[in-house]
């Protein structure tokens, strides 16, 4: 595997947008910092969410994004992106959605981050893009990124090398569960059922795939 390394770290504060004649408020835009930045259970220090029903929590305290997506956007009609622009708070070299498994553990700095679940993406990358078709152009390009919670707290600086210290090399990819929820609507019993049983994926995400392969079975 190629070396992993953090090429940015990004925070956010809340961002007024204009969607169907009101105002929504977004943190999805984050920027990047220089120097450590303490992370805890629930993400970032500096870091902000606005839509808790949604977003943030324990099983989504961290969202990665990786630099081949960023490269693939850069080939786009929407180029440039900046790190952050995605709504990543670590934009991370050397790992894919093929790459990295439910329940892998990295250590990042001094914090252990465990992948959780793949995004789910929603309109407001379609306002942070002004674009009403990104969302979706998002969703079928497949690089979705990874939410992570924290096993151990820590400091993350820019430039951090990334270790993998347990690799759930039998578990299901990001891209698995990817192509499973999103592009499988033919799934097997089984592969559902896979899926529903990894006990590193979120608990929503485990009862979404339980919830299809009982209705499959």
């Amino acid at each position: 595997m190629a070396e992993i390394s953090v090429i940015s770290v990004n925070v956010g504060l809340p961002k007024a947008y204009a969607h169907r004649g009101q105002l929504v408020h977004s943190a999805i835009h984050k920027l990047p910092v220089t120097g450590p930045v303490h992370v805890g259970s629930l993400g970032f220090e500096q870091d902000t969410q606005v839509d808790l029903q949604h977003h943030g929590g324990t099983e989504q305290a961290v969202y990665a994004y990786f630099e081949v997506g960023y490269e693939h956007w850069n080939q786009s009609p929407w180029a440039p992106l900046p790190y952050g622009i995605l709504g990543d708070n670590l934009t991370l070299s050397g790992l894919t959605e093929e790459s990295l498994h439910i329940g892998d553990q990295l250590q990042i700095g001094s914090a252990i981050l465990e992948a959780s679940q793949p995004r789910q993406p929603c309109f407001k990358l379609n306002l942070v893009m002004n674009d009403t078709q990104f969302m979706k152009q998002f969703l079928n390009s497949r690089r979705l990124g990874c939410y992570f919670r924290v096993l151990r707290e820590g400091q993350i600086t820019t430039g951090d090398r990334v270790s993998i210290v347990h690799s759930a090399a039998d578990s299901l990819t990001v891209a698995d569960i990817i192509r499973l929820r999103f592009f499988a609507d033919d799934a097997s019993t089984d592969e559902l059922a896979e899926a529903a049983n990894l006990l590193a994926l979120s608990p929503e995400w485990r009862s979404y795939f339980a919830e299809r392969a009982n209705a499959t079975s």
